[in-house]
């Protein structure tokens, strides 16, 4: 019978029931890893012999950024857990010479032997040192005496003869060694530079790692072999969504490619793992809102008085509001290893909630902070293609596309490298959080459409009786198609809108543009036949008391 076990901790202050049990360290292998917008779901797995009874079993080497609400332990075997500890310790420094050619290998193992001798060396001219100075220092604290007669003068002059004898003794050892320090001192710097250029050369890390372990104390009814699945969340890990897009023409259907850009620095690399990438985020809050009454009164300013030795700041002052209680998680927070993207055969598995690609083979992303990018999957999409241009503010001409039904394309916010007949136009942003029919994309700048917009004339007139003056104003915008296929233009302008009552605006002529009179908007949707140009003229009117002039 299978038994899956919640481990749930929030602190273990209690008398733990492991002490005094036999101990089983077991070392579990990364077999998948979820990674979600924010952290990633790792699931390992391992096998144990278990004698009959107590034993106390240690999964050693784990992430110390575990989030041990997760922490999810299975088993298909029968047993009973009857509890669970978490710590987190600090190792020996540890290194990635495994990885390493045999002969790299050998030369800096080599190089590290020799630097360990040096620093012997180092260690005994220092204790040698310290040994010599002490005994000079007892010489020169020496107080000789002497009684009067021949023999004492002469056992007083054998006492000084030999003490200062000693003593340049001593001081002619100690240059000796000061000597031999330097030269030792100097052959250690320059095997630490070879040794560093090495580990540069390399990428040899070596520092203090620091895992988290769990300790389960698990009874068994009789000696058996049992085979544990552990899942956990950990913190520090996410990915970024980005896009390619590609057009060959605005006759032919744009190349999306669905990229993730993954991040992680848990502190245990993931090698050879089956890798999906989630749009869930186990993060965030999925309490619903609640709206509550709101009721409205008065205002009436608050009066706060000064307390003589307080301060008192925003906070202080609004000790009454409320703040909604902060989960204990905390919130946050792959091109391959040589630098190049990888693509992938990718099963999407869509859920009401969430979509998952899963990567169809093995993945290696190191716990490093760096991006590494993978290619979720390609798809071609149909787009209508449009200029856009608005003279008024640029003479420059956009190319649009425009794509219905955009929702059954999954995309999420980021950027998109656009890339139009295999050159890179420059970015866009990607935002499918907008509520339209039409998902548009500005794929850049053609040089090839021409716009140019002049004023041509300001016309003025106003009664002799009368109390108004009337001034006209006329636009003209020139479009030249130097492309040799036909394109359609989406041309803007604008004319003013009044927000005074003795300002009237009246449009007088708008070319067939369509006019939207509440914001003064006007759209020409035109289509151009290669090489054609073509003109379009607007004017407008406003009429308002002579006796004022006009602003804007």
């Amino acid at each position: 019978m299978q038994k899956i076990i919640m481990l749930v901790l929030f602190s273990i202050n209690t008398l733990s029931l492991i002490g005094g049990n036999p101990h089983k360290e077991v070392k579990s292998n990364i077999e998948e890893v979820t990674v979600f917008l924010n952290g990633a779901q790792v699931q390992r797995s391992t096998t144990a012999n278990l004698p009959e009874g107590q034993t106390k079993v240690i999964f050693k080497k784990l992430s110390p950024n575990i989030n041990m609400k997760s922490l999810l332990l299975s088993c298909k075997e029968d047993l009973q857990i009857l509890d669970v500890k978490h710590k987190t310790y600090q190792t020996e420094q540890e290194d990635n010479l495994e990885d390493l050619e045999a002969s790299v290998k050998e030369g800096i193992l080599q190089l590290r032997n020799e630097l360990e001798d040096l620093d012997l060396q180092l260690t005994l001219i220092r204790e040698e040192q310290v040994i010599l100075e002490q005994e000079k220092r007892f010489i020169k604290d020496v107080k000789l005496t002497h009684k009067n007669g021949e023999q004492e003068v002469s056992a007083l002059a054998q006492q000084l003869d030999f003490y200062q004898e000693k003593y340049i003794s001593l001081t002619k050892r100690l240059f000796e060694l000061n000597k031999e320090q330097q030269k030792v001192s100097l052959v250690k710097r320059g095997k630490e530079r070879t040794l560093n250029e090495v580990n540069q050369q390399h990428n040899v890390s070596k520092k203090n790692a620091i895992f988290s372990q769990i300790e389960v104390l698990i009874k068994t009814e009789k000696a058996l072999t049992a085979n544990f699945d552990l899942s956990y969340l950990v913190n520090d890990a996410r990915w970024i969504p980005s896009y390619d897009i590609r057009t060959e023409g605005i006759d032919k259907p744009l190349e999306f490619t669905y990229k993730s850009e993954i991040y992680q620095n848990t502190g245990i690399d993931w090698k050879d793992v089956k890798l999906t990438v989630s749009t869930a985020n186990p993060y965030q809050n999925n309490n619903r809102p609640i709206l509550s009454p709101w009721y409205l009164d008065f205002y009436v300013p608050r009066v706060y008085a000064q307390q003589t030795g307080k301060n008192y700041n925003r906070s202080n002052m609004m000790s009454n509001s409320y703040a909604a209680p902060r989960n204990d998680i905390p919130a946050e927070m792959p091109q391959n290893q040589d630098g190049a993207s990888m693509q992938n055969n990718v099963s999407v598995v869509e859920t009401d909630l969430n979509l998952a690609f899963e990567l169809d083979w093995k993945h290696s992303i190191l716990s490093d902070g760096q991006s590494h990018t993978l290619v979720l999957k390609e798809e071609e999409v149909a787009a209508e293609y449009t200029y856009h241009s608005v003279p008024k503010l640029d003479c420059k001409s956009y190319l649009i596309a425009k794509v219905k039904d955009w929702g059954r394309l999954n995309l999420l916010n980021g950027n998109a490298n656009l890339f139009s007949e295999g050159t890179y136009v420059g970015q866009t942003l990607i935002n499918p959080q907008l509520v339209s029919e039409y998902l548009l994309l500005s794929l850049g700048i053609d040089e090839k459409m021409n716009v140019k917009r002049i004023k041509l004339e300001t016309g003025a007139s106003s009664s002799f009786f009368g109390s108004t003056k009337t001034q006209t104003f006329t636009y003209e915008t020139t479009l030249h198609n130097n492309k040799n296929k036909v394109v359609k233009m989406e041309l803007l302008d604008q004319v003013p809108i009044s927000n005074n009552g003795e300002i009237v605006v009246e449009l007088v002529k708008s070319d067939g543009a369509e006019y939207v009179a509440d914001i003064g908007k006007l759209l020409w949707n035109l289509e151009l036949q290669p090489n054609e140009i073509r003109k379009v003229q607007f004017k407008y009117s406003v009429k308002y008391p002579k006796d004022k002039q006009l602003g804007n």
